[in-house]
């Protein structure tokens, strides 16, 4: 019987890829803090090695292919508020934390990964700080939908500017919706969201799709309906007949009832 989405050992590849980062010569450590694309570079090279050394304990991050989607979006669109709904081994983290820096060079930027695992939020906290963005990095521990309310009262933002959704599949709608109802997607907001084809989230594809009336019919009393968007499915080839998908979708504008 084959190992499914949820069963798989997530936690076995990061404790392996923790190990192999943390063991690095210092001064290669030291290099990460002025470039932290050579950390991700180190990222992707354990990744591939992995991968052809032991399927079983691979790792899987956004990758550098569908990282570029999200990071042109960073790029366009500008955001100073940025919130990831799981954080994994910290990889798009370091991707779009460094991008979004990048994008407003001596302005007031801030990052926010919000993940469930405290092992998970262990390591992203250790690989931003080597990455040197821990300043601009804050990671909240617990479920996604528990960090958006802490990021709306603990944290006092009335909007976050971009979202990278990128957890459990069955999530991506209510944890979507939950932003919504805290009011942090307003006119404006990007939300990219990654494995649209792979292992796929048709719902939350569906969902971004829908007109206010249809909301309002399909999800009674949840999200906020008045909510329209803009998506697009970005299609990224993964290697030999594979490709996933990343979803991109804009706040058009919030009714008035």
């Amino acid at each position: 019987m084959s190992t499914t989405y949820k069963e798989y050992d997530w936690e076995k590849p990061v404790q392996l890829l923790y190990d192999h980062i943390n063991g690095l010569p210092a001064e290669e450590l030291a290099k990460f803090k002025k470039d932290p694309e050579a950390l991700l570079d180190a990222i992707d090279k354990f990744e591939e090695e992995q991968h052809k050394k032991d399927g079983k304990y691979a790792l899987m991050t956004v990758g550098p292919e569908k990282r570029k989607v999200v990071e042109e979006e960073i790029a366009q669109n500008k955001p100073y508020t940025f919130a990831e709904l799981g954080g994994f081994c910290g990889y798009s983290a370091i991707a779009f934390a460094h991008k979004l820096k990048q994008t407003h060079p001596g302005y007031q930027v801030h990052y926010y990964s919000l993940e469930v695992s405290p092992f998970f939020a262990k390591v992203t906290s250790r690989f931003t700080t080597l990455a040197g963005l821990g300043d601009i990095v804050t990671v909240l521990v617990g479920p996604a939908a528990e960090g958006l309310e802490r990021l709306k009262e603990e944290y006092n933002h009335a909007k976050i500017d971009f979202f990278f959704i990128d957890h459990w599949k069955d999530l991506y709608v209510p944890d979507l919706q939950k932003a919504e109802e805290l009011g942090l997607v307003q006119y404006g907001t990007v939300i990219t969201a990654d494995n649209i084809y792979w292992p796929g989230a048709p719902e939350y594809a569906k969902y971004v799709r829908l007109t206010p009336a249809e909301k309002k019919k399909e999800y009674p009393g949840k999200g906020n309906p008045n909510i329209e968007y803009d998506t697009r499915t970005v299609e990224v080839p993964l290697g030999k007949d594979k490709k996933d998908g990343v979803e991109v979708t804009l706040c058009t504008g919030v009714l008035t009832e």
